[in-house]
């Protein structure tokens, strides 16, 4: 059986900048992060990102497959939010 894959632009917190990539939906956020360090995408920072996809925060223990929509897009817009989030 073959990996899906999904084609995503991720949009970059503070300078408007993106990257575009094809990822496999089963990567979790927490995976999706550190191949963003690795690129130099976004610097490593004290409480890390959170992901937004069609104004929903991403649990980042979650794979992508868990907010594709569906029909799945083409190209799906991920925002990198590097603020912290407090829950209250």
């Amino acid at each position: 059986m073959s990996q899906q894959m999904q084609q995503v632009r991720l949009l970059h917190p503070l300078n408007g900048s993106h990257i575009d990539m094809e990822l496999p939906t089963d990567i979790t956020f927490n995976q999706i992060s550190r191949l963003l360090y690795e690129r130099g995408f976004i610097q490593k920072k004290a409480g890390g990102y959170q992901y937004i996809i069609d104004e929903r925060l991403c649990g980042l223990n979650y794979p992508l497959a868990t907010y594709i929509p569906d029909p799945a897009p083409e190209l799906l817009t991920i925002s990198v939010n590097g603020l912290l989030v407090v829950l209250t």
